[in-house]
């Protein structure tokens, strides 16, 4: 998804009483490809590519937590969960998102389900 877009779209309705899910509407949208526009997340992405998303997000997280962690602020532990990341991918691909999660797990724990051998022969510690 290296060339992917990611939009987070906000529809501030003032006129609409608020309710349980308040007042503003929230959507994310994403292009997946080069070329195509943006689209609802729920309405195009498949399991896995929600699950490599959610990695790309959690991996900015995670670098958001160390930058706080170098700054003398409490460090919060964190678990990340992956299921479904490498759905649909092989070869480089997955290798490129075992390195991320790999990555990733320096600072947190993570925990992938996987069916690739690539991407288990990079985690730390495994069960089987």
């Amino acid at each position: 998804m290296e060339k992917a877009r990611f939009q987070i779209y906000f529809d501030s309705a003032t006129q609409r009483a608020g309710g349980p899910k308040g007042l503003d509407e929230i959507e994310f949208r994403i292009s997946p490809n080069p070329g195509e526009e943006l689209r609802p997340l729920e309405k195009i992405a498949s399991g896995g590519e929600l699950s490599r998303l959610m990695l790309a997000l959690k991996t900015v997280v995670g670098r958001a937590g160390r930058r706080r962690a170098d700054r003398s602020e409490p460090r919060q532990s964190r678990l990340f969960v992956f299921d479904e990341v490498d759905a649909g991918i092989g070869g480089r691909v997955a290798e490129s998102v075992g390195q991320r999660l790999k990555r990733l797990a320096r600072d947190t724990q993570v925990l992938c389900v996987t069916h690739l051998a690539q991407m288990h022969a990079l985690l730390t510690t495994t069960t089987t």
